[in-house]
């Protein structure tokens, strides 16, 4: 992207000019508006475009879009956004925040929020029933890509439904937010005071309703200091976190997507511009980090088959003498039968099973790894870089026994369970305490341990670039009762 020399060398004169032009020349396409009514009784709406043309591919595509806050569809952005795509043979449904729109009336006691995904919901299950063979893909824009990405980190039931999603200059994290917002490098604060003008102009809008008797009372809000508020800070406080949260801190916590994004496994686009005086650098490196976990999986949940790899190859590797990189997709291609699910998961012990019955397992650069279920497995035993006769399965949860195996034997491929805080992992010896290791979903793959600055650790092997935590490594804690689980599914291959 080269930005126009008069004016696209500032993030500042691009917002500004921007607003004004594109209130001018922006195209306003024409939709239906949808109206549901959600349990409590809000009316939620949204807005349905259809395309100019069919798509290029024939399919049917639906663009599920959640505009930045406090907009809607008549947003000038969004209706360029829209143009372009029915022009492109996509549909596009354009969820309206609530009391966005001064013509249409809220109905209960609330607006919009930042993390809130239930009128996101009702508008992917009101399309899905309207269109049911249409393959969606869901796009948001600042506070809006907070709001899709959470949403299709909460569950794989809500996640399966997409075949994509895209993320546009959103920050990640509200928490980690606060304090850049607070201060006026690149004029920050100066955003923030214009956002929340506009966001107690739309609370007046609803005053009647938002600040009726009843909800003042039930919600103990101060409505002079709401409409005071100088700060998105002291609105959220003030007002947003008092439905049910005990403090803004926590309310932050729970509305952002930071929180979900290590549950994606669907194709997932992340974008943010350098010079956003609203999202800096240290917000973006959470969607790096994210990111980065994928820089060797690529997407596909295949830890368990690098896990299995890395395992066979030290194996190889002693007996042999010989370092030979080995297939992790002839694993994913080809060990359905033992139990796998290619880059929907799997077990290493199922990957030792396919490799002894299959009698090997191809070499890396015979058959290259493509970060996706292939239709058919393509080992052919010419290119066999590694056997195994059999393998051990560890006792679980028992780190001595773990350390003798890797002390005596060599990689061991364990399962653990990978919370958020480890996928931010950087240096240092990782505990969690929270970490029970009750639900394992990660395999990494042990390779020794040690002692630094008094605590104990085991050094494993990650699968998710060299970007990751200390070039690819990580220090996890030892003899803390079997923190993450770390030796609870713990195995290796015999040869």
């Amino acid at each position: 992207y080269q930005p126009p020399l008069l004016w696209g060398k500032s993030g500042h004169l691009q917002t500004i000019i921007y607003a004004k032009l594109g209130r001018i020349k922006s195209p306003y396409p024409k939709g239906r508006r949808k109206y549901i009514v959600m349990p409590d009784g809000a009316t939620m709406t949204y807005d349905l475009f259809e395309p100019h043309c069919s798509h290029k591919s024939k399919g049917d595509f639906t663009f599920l879009m959640v505009p930045g806050i406090a907009n809607s569809s008549e947003a000038s952005y969004i209706c360029t956004f829209v143009n372009y795509a029915q022009d492109h043979g996509y549909r596009i449904a354009v969820l309206n925040h609530l009391g966005a729109l001064p013509s249409v009336q809220l109905t209960a006691p609330r607006i919009f929020t930042y993390g809130c995904t239930e009128e996101y919901h009702a508008m992917v299950e009101d399309v899905i029933q309207q269109y049911p063979n249409t393959k969606l893909l869901g796009v948001g824009f600042s506070m809006g890509a907070n709001i899709v990405m959470k949403y299709v980190g909460e569950s794989k039931e809500k996640e399966k439904k997409f075949l994509c999603v895209m993320s546009i200059c959103q920050g990640y994290s509200a928490s980690r937010a606060v304090s850049l917002l607070l201060d006026w490098q690149h004029m920050r604060r100066g955003y923030v005071y214009a956002m929340t003008a506009n966001q107690k102009s739309l609370l007046r809008n609803h005053y009647k309703t938002l600040f009726s008797e009843e909800a003042v009372k039930k919600y103990n809000l101060d409505v002079d200091k709401i409409l005071q508020s100088t700060s998105l800070l002291d609105l959220d406080e003030l007002y947003s976190r008092r439905a049910g949260y005990k403090n803004v801190e926590e309310y932050y916590e729970d509305a952002s997507c930071c929180n979900f994004l290590q549950n994606l496994e669907l194709p997932a686009f992340f974008l943010n511009a350098e010079d956003d005086p609203l999202v800096p650098q240290p917000l973006v490196e959470i969607a790096k980090k994210y990111v980065g976990k994928y820089s060797v999986e690529f997407g596909c949940g295949a830890c368990w088959a690098f896990s299995a790899t890395g395992a066979l190859e030290g194996q190889h590797a002693k007996k042999t003498g010989n370092l030979v990189p080995l297939s992790e997709q002839n694993l994913v291609d080809c060990s359905y039968t033992q139990g796998n699910n290619g880059c929907y998961g799997g077990l290493m012990t199922r990957a030792f099973q396919y490799v002894v019955t299959n009698d090997g397992i191809d070499k890396e650069k015979e058959y290259k790894y493509a970060a996706g279920d292939r239709l058919f497995c393509h080992y052919k035993k010419l290119f066999r870089g590694a056997t195994a006769s059999n393998y051990t399965a560890l006792p679980s949860g028992n780190e001595t026994v773990l350390q003798w195996a890797v002390a005596g034997v060599g990689p061991v491929s364990v399962g653990i369970e990978a919370w958020d805080s480890f996928q931010l992992y950087d240096s240092g010896v990782y505990y969690n305490k929270e970490c029970t290791g009750t639900g394992l979903n990660h395999a990494v793959l042990a390779v020794g341990y040690g002692t630094y600055l008094g605590d104990d650790y085991w050094l494993i092997k990650n699968s998710w670039g060299t970007d990751w935590g200390m070039e690819g490594y990580a220090m996890m804690a030892r003899n803390r009762e079997n923190n993450c689980g770390i030796a609870s599914q713990a195995s290796f291959p015999i040869m």
